[in-house]
């Protein structure tokens, strides 16, 4: 049942930074092991993920290939 007070949340609706850890945690990868497949620390995942830095341009090809992404679409995972 829906009222008007209800919202509904779209990817387009979430900041950069929570879009990417959503589609991480529904591709089902931990932190550690999303780290260790980009090469880069847990930490490094943590701060993107909270917003305080953003992934570099060169490893955004690589976040999109293991969340199984269109590369564009990942580009804004992270703007």
């Amino acid at each position: 049942m829906s009222t008007d007070d209800d919202e509904i949340v779209t990817m387009q609706d979430l900041q950069p930074h929570e879009r990417l850890r959503l589609l991480r945690e529904r591709a089902a990868i931990r932190q550690a092991e999303f780290a260790a497949l980009l090469g880069v620390t847990q930490s490094t995942v943590s701060h993107w993920e909270s917003g305080s830095t953003k992934p570099a341009q060169i490893l955004r090809g690589k976040i999109a290939e293991i969340l199984g992404l269109d590369p564009y679409h990942c580009t804004n995972c992270s703007r």
